[in-house]
């Protein structure tokens, strides 16, 4: 256990686990922002693979739809298309009329596969295959799909998809739209435009192929339509429903995470507000969170080689701070409070420039340490005078109160009732100032004070001054530091009314949840500007001394509140705009109510 009490060892662990701390801290949080910005990323970059997918898809989609448009706006090809069944006469050159029109509208590609079908029963093939004959009209009317596209007026259509697993071949993806023979008239003819299965398969493998071969992992894609049905692959093997999860989703676009039994997968998905497909692309977790687990690896393998480099180095700096800094440390452990001129000399030649400066400031500290004694001394002298003196103190009221109560009986005796009251009101201020142990007192006792005074006063200033209260009811219940109200009044007439009667003072009070407030208002010759800027100085950086040169009673008022209210204390001294001045002071309300151990007047 000596090992771990030295001053190296201390110094080499404390060193050590700083730095552990330090460095594992700053390991976890470079490593959890440099994780999540790569997972963020890979999930943004998984996320953009979609939107690009249901794009292509939705370009191919428009421009199959942009053909029909063509189709169904152009006249010669609705009329051809109508009087195909008019009369069989010269039949064959209506085709081939129709043929010609389809060519130069179409731009005689074979992309897609149209398709012409009325209810009257005609069918139109232009594409792959081209024939033109006459269909039965019921087997037309129940196709499925027929119905609901005629509903739309015109409106794009996507044929639904239904798995056919008997087919040795994809099925064609169609979009339809209807039209009649004249603007108005009833739609009973529908124009179908077919692409290859593999047309749109193409699209999605090349995006799928441009992110495997960017990631260097697999990527799955899946298209669904607006009912769920699985549109790519056209095998459906994967038995999980990617469609059902992206659908408790309000959001058009965004990933999730994937709990399945084999494997945990993050999907990333996007709806087409155009064609209501939504393609869903999957990767396992594992694949996707590669590069970050890979950083982690690499992180973990720095941070441990960068351990061990800085315990080392602490190690070394710990031996060579040792021997100076158990030369301090015998000082301080052979300091004499009897005699601390007598202090221990270091080798400064060992020091570094930091430990010489805290053998410098050990001197200092002794230096101080003797001066502190020295006080407290000089503290501990004054303290009994200081007793000396109250317990002198104690007797001389009792000697007042004894005379004042005499001449009250001779006054009495006299008739002179000014002077019985005089002297009344001049002992209840005495012995609500010399009651030691009350140091909170009520607003109204205080004012109750403040009213003894004045009525003293007005026998030294009859008919000179007028004094206005006005507070709240709630105001006189609460408890405030004693003696704060009495010297606001008194500076009234000692520095104020240096001007022709008459004196106004007005008492006003707030009070509401937190904090209340009482002002002291004059109509005197108010405050310098100069002293006035001064005292708010002073007040702001609690620079304030009790010399002869400040009102000791403005700032003893203001203390006693800093005391007893601390950051909440309420003090503001100001000029009125016309005359006079206003002094403001207040709490917060629970300092008001803080009288433990204290007794309330």
């Amino acid at each position: 256990m000596k090992l771990f009490s030295t001053i190296r060892s201390r110094l080499f662990f404390c060193y050590s686990t700083i730095i552990v701390t330090l460095i594992t801290l700053l390991a976890t949080l470079f490593y959890r922002y440099a994780s999540t910005l790569l997972e963020q990323r890979a999930s943004e970059s998984l996320q953009q693979l979609s939107i690009n997918t249901i794009q292509y898809l939705d370009s191919e989609i428009k421009n199959m739809n942009s053909l029909a448009n063509r189709i169904i706006s152009s006249e010669p090809i609705k009329s051809s298309f109508y009087d195909l069944n008019s009369s069989n006469y010269n039949l064959l050159n209506k085709k081939s009329k129709l043929f010609n029109l389809l060519s130069t509208t179409t731009g005689s590609t074979l992309e897609y596969q149209i398709n012409l079908i009325g209810l009257n029963g005609n069918f139109v093939e232009f594409g792959n295959k081209f024939d033109i004959r006459v269909m039965d009209k019921e087997n037309i009317k129940n196709r499925d799909w027929f119905p609901s596209c005629l509903d739309l007026r015109g409106r794009l259509y996507i044929v639904p998809i239904v798995e056919d697993k008997t087919l040795q071949e994809h099925l064609p993806i169609s979009i339809a739209r209807s039209f009649s023979e004249v603007f108005g008239a009833k739609y009973d003819s529908i124009v179908e435009i077919q692409a290859t299965y593999e047309t749109f398969a193409k699209h999605i493998e090349k995006a799928t192929l441009i992110q495997n071969a960017s990631t260097k992992v697999s990527v799955h894609s899946y298209v669904f339509d607006e009912h769920g049905n699985q549109i790519y692959p056209a095998v459906k093997t994967n038995t999980f429903d990617y469609y059902e999860k992206t659908k408790q989703c309000k959001n058009s676009f965004g990933t999730m995470p994937i709990e399945r039994k084999e494997r945990a997968e993050i999907i990333a998905f996007s709806k087409s507000d155009y064609s209501n497909w939504t393609v869903v692309v999957s990767q396992t977790r594992d694949q996707l969170l590669q590069p970050v687990i890979t950083f982690r690896n690499i992180i973990l393998c720095l941070g441990i080689l960068v351990l061990l480099i800085t315990l080392f180095l602490s190690y070394i700096i710990a031996r060579k701070l040792t021997k100076p800094i158990k030369e301090i440390h015998y000082a301080i452990s052979n300091l004499n409070l009897n005699d601390l001129s007598k202090q221990q000399e270091t080798k400064q030649e060992l020091f570094t420039y930091e430990l010489t400066m805290l053998s410098e400031a050990y001197a200092e500290m002794v230096s101080r340490l003797q001066d502190s004694l020295s006080q407290t001394v000089l503290a501990k002298s004054s303290e009994i005078q200081a007793r000396m003196i109250a317990l002198q103190a104690q007797m001389n009221p009792h000697f007042l109160y004894n005379t004042i109560t005499v001449i009250s009986i001779k006054a009495e005796d006299s008739g002179n009732t000014d002077i019985v009251h005089m002297c009344d009101s001049l002992v209840s201020m005495l012995r609500y100032v010399t009651i030691e142990n009350h140091s909170l007192v009520t607003v109204r006792c205080e004012l109750e004070y403040v009213d003894k005074y004045l009525s003293l006063m007005e026998y030294r200033y009859p008919d000179h001054f007028k004094v206005s209260t006005t507070l709240p009811d709630a105001l006189y219940e609460l408890t405030i530091p004693k003696l704060l109200l009495h010297p606001l009044i008194e500076n009234c007439f000692k520095y104020a009314f240096h001007i022709r009667s008459p004196w106004l003072i007005s008492v006003n009070g707030t009070i509401d949840a937190e904090h209340w407030t009482i002002s002291v208002t004059d109509n005197g010759v108010g405050f310098k500007e100069e002293v006035l800027s001064e005292y708010n100085e002073i007040i702001k950086n609690n620079q304030f001394s009790f010399s002869s040169n400040h009102k000791i009673g403005l700032f003893n008022i203001y203390y006693r509140l800093k005391i007893q209210y601390k950051d909440d204390t309420i003090f503001e001294i100001r000029n009125n705009e016309d005359s006079g001045a206003t002094i403001t002071i207040g709490g917060k309300i629970e300092g008001g109510l803080q009288n433990d151990n204290k007794q309330i007047l």
